[in-house]
């Protein structure tokens, strides 16, 4: 009795273990997503004289490449996420278009280029706290 009451105990606290890495990767994929977000944010509000315009974008593509293994990752460990079409929707609506045009003018805040990477970056934060809700639902 005491063998099978260790071994409940030890598979719960497996299962508990397993459960606090995803949530604190799905967490840490969001802020990556967020950081991202405001990233791309800036690069399109300057032009593609701006000084920093060749920094920001290098940036961009760069944690947007970082971001995007970490969420497949996650979704090979996490069976219930369905995230693989905002990840495209995300990546064509960042680096679509004009983004590393010599002739990119700069953009205002509420331009729908803009708007439509925030709704993309939205939708995947939805997708993965979805998927890690399914995946971990009692």
């Amino acid at each position: 009795m005491t063998i099978v009451g260790w071994s409940v105990a030890n598979s719960t606290a497996g299962n508990r273990e397993v459960r606090k890495e995803r949530r604190s990767e799905v967490d840490a994929c969001c802020k990556l997503a967020a950081d991202l977000l405001a990233k791309v944010r800036a690069y399109y509000t300057k032009g593609a004289d701006h000084e920093d315009s060749s920094r920001l974008g290098r940036e961009v593509v760069f944690d947007l490449h970082r971001l995007l293994q970490r969420v497949e990752r996650l979704g090979k460990n996490c069976p219930k996420f369905e995230v693989v079409g905002v990840l495209g929707e995300l990546h064509e609506a960042i680096t679509g278009g004009e983004f590393d045009s010599s002739t990119r003018k700069a953009l205002q805040h509420d331009a729908p280029e803009i708007l439509n990477i925030e709704y993309w970056t939205h939708a995947l934060m939805n997708g993965m706290e979805d998927g890690f809700a399914d995946t971990f639902r009692s």
